[in-house]
């Protein structure tokens, strides 16, 4: 109900903005047409992923439930995009993962995972500090209580950010390089 349509709202209006470049298709009419009907389309997977979500976290009882929780949400978003890049022809486009490219230690998680472990970091990390915040609302005069919550994320987000820290740190810069720009016709 409520929640899946809110989800559908919010990749409606994600989608549609990240894909407005599709109006400047020279060619009369389609083009608004085929920009609404993916982005229709694509608002889906959101929609999708927080009608099984919801707020399961905020619902849990305990850490181990939250962090359960969090970890499975993070699973599934990672299983939609997984889907969305290959139903139906695939759009591997815009997925979770892509938005931490200026992240340069973070991105360098990607060459073990790929961009969906990239995506699974952020949500488990971003499902994790919504667990946190529902405690400490839930339990104001425990202030310490949000750090069980980000111990195991937290660990396991510094862990990959000096991995991939070490490694940009140790590359190193070639000799020559030949610089390409590549520009797409309309």
């Amino acid at each position: 109900g409520e929640r899946w349509l809110l989800g559908y709202v919010a990749g409606w209006i994600q989608h549609g903005l990240a894909l407005h470049w599709l109006w400047e298709i020279p060619v009369r009419g389609y083009p608004i047409l085929g920009w609404a009907a993916l982005v229709s389309y694509l608002a889906l997977y959101p929609a999708t992923w927080l009608w099984w979500v919801g707020d399961r976290i905020g619902q849990a009882q305990s850490t181990l439930d939250r962090t359960g929780t969090a970890l499975w949400g993070a699973a599934c978003w990672v299983g939609l995009e997984m889907v969305q890049a290959r139903l139906l022809g695939g759009f591997p486009w815009n997925l979770l993962g892509v938005s931490q490219y200026e992240m340069t230690p973070l991105v360098q998680w990607a060459s073990v995972t790929g961009v969906y472990g990239l995506s699974f970091l952020v949500v488990w990390v971003s499902l994790a500090l919504y667990g946190a915040g529902s405690v400490l609302a839930r339990m104001p005069q425990r202030r310490d209580a949000w750090m069980r919550e980000l111990a195991l994320p937290g660990v396991v987000l510094f862990v990959v950010f000096g991995w991939g820290w070490q490694r940009v740190q140790r590359a190193q810069e070639p000799d020559n390089f030949i610089r390409v720009t590549v520009v797409q016709p309309s």
